[in-house]
């Protein structure tokens, strides 16, 4: 579905968290179109805090929606007059966690986080005109603009503060954005723009044409996140790290000891995998159902994904953490599996060329009961 005509070596080579990267006609099909969002729309509640109208400022939710009862259940409703002319009137329309309301949505995120091999969610944006949804800003995670339908003019800057973390926002610091841009064209329809977290941008519709992009945003694993979790899981059990400081005293040399204690520990191989695995054990993804196939009895599956977006996670032990859940393998089974994290998809046939039908099938039952593969 996307071709970025770059392997994922030479992209954390040149680009990852250092250059911004254009890749024109990426998508190899035109995977959403607007009736997708019209579907999304449908069956979407206002009230969850994620949909959105944004002219001159966030618009108020209670401008375009309205509760009301149906047959004693509290519903809400998207007031479709007074929300069409907003858009008309050159309203931006944001749709945040899009991958958990659109399966093409949702595929397209899921092939971007598995070439990076990091978690990833989808923020739409649709709009026929105006000034866009924000000024000059910073992410604070790494994003991949794919335009779906119609163009956007975008204008990278050069960034000012080296990697932010979520709680470092722009809206401080937008003096400090450099004047002249660096990156200022305009992405077509299939076209994909990547930007390093930090780097300042803005994305502005074109007067009377229309648009859909979504922002798939990448949600790494953070240095400062696993000192944070050493802190409370391993460095406790380091006796020079128990120690107390004397109020009335200088520093002490118990705190140099302490501190090579805790570079020696949060260095340690074991210790980061630990936390890795613990991260890949609390993965949870949003996927297609199957009632025709998964529902029915003996049914099989012909070709399927990993609903997983790590494709390094470790497969040395017998059990194996997939979208949270810990599967117990022999090493034949974990060779299968390893297959799945190399491929964006892979088929029956291919897993029974070295395993047996009925081993094969078993194998597939207890991954799909647990939400570890879907079928495509």
């Amino acid at each position: 579905m996307i071709e970025l005509g770059i392997s994922a070596a030479q992209f954390f080579a040149q680009y990852y968290e250092k250059q911004f990267f254009v890749r024109r006609s990426a998508l190899t099909c035109r995977p959403v179109t607007w009736q997708h969002i019209n579907a999304a729309l449908f069956a979407w509640d206002p009230r969850d805090g994620l949909l959105h109208l944004f002219k001159n400022g966030r618009v108020p939710a209670e401008h375009y929606t309205e509760i009301f009862t149906d047959l004693s259940m509290q519903r809400s409703k998207i007031v479709k007059d007074v929300f069409y002319d907003f858009l008309r009137n050159g309203a931006t329309l944001v749709l945040n966690r899009l991958e958990t309301k659109s399966e093409p949505v949702h595929d397209l995120t899921m092939e971007i986080a598995r070439f990076v091999g990091e978690k990833a969610v989808a923020n739409g944006y649709a709009a026929f005109g105006g000034e866009g949804t924000f000024a000059k800003h910073w992410d604070t995670h790494d994003v991949f603009a794919v335009q779906l339908i119609g163009r956007k003019r975008w204008r990278i800057f050069t960034p000012t503060f080296q990697l932010p973390l979520p709680e470092q926002k722009s809206k401080e610091k937008k003096h400090e954005c450099p004047s002249e841009p660096i990156f200022d064209d305009y992405l077509e329809t299939g076209d994909v723009l990547y930007i390093p977290r930090g780097w300042w941008h803005e994305a502005i519709p074109l007067a009377g044409e229309e648009s859909l992009h979504i922002a798939v945003g990448i949600h790494p694993m953070l240095i400062r996140d696993y000192l944070v979790w050493s802190c409370f899981k391993k460095l406790p059990s380091a006796v020079e790290l128990r120690q107390s400081i004397k109020a009335e005293c200088g520093v002490p040399e118990s705190l140099a000891r302490a501190v090579r204690a805790a570079s020696e520990m949060l260095q340690g191989e074991a210790e980061l995998a630990e936390y890795k695995q613990e991260i890949f054990a609390s993965e949870r993804v949003v996927s297609r159902f199957a009632l025709e196939t998964l529902g029915r009895p003996n049914a099989t599956v012909g070709q399927f994904r990993l609903n997983s977006a790590y494709r390094n996670t470790s497969l040395s032990s017998a059990r194996v953490h997939v979208n949270g859940q810990a599967i117990s393998m022999d090493a034949t089974s974990q060779g299968q599996i390893g297959a799945l994290f190399s491929q964006s998809a892979i088929s029956l046939n291919d897993i029974s060329k070295s395993m047996s039908d009925s081993k094969t099938l078993m194998l597939l039952q207890q991954l799909a009961a647990n939400d570890v593969i879907s079928p495509l």
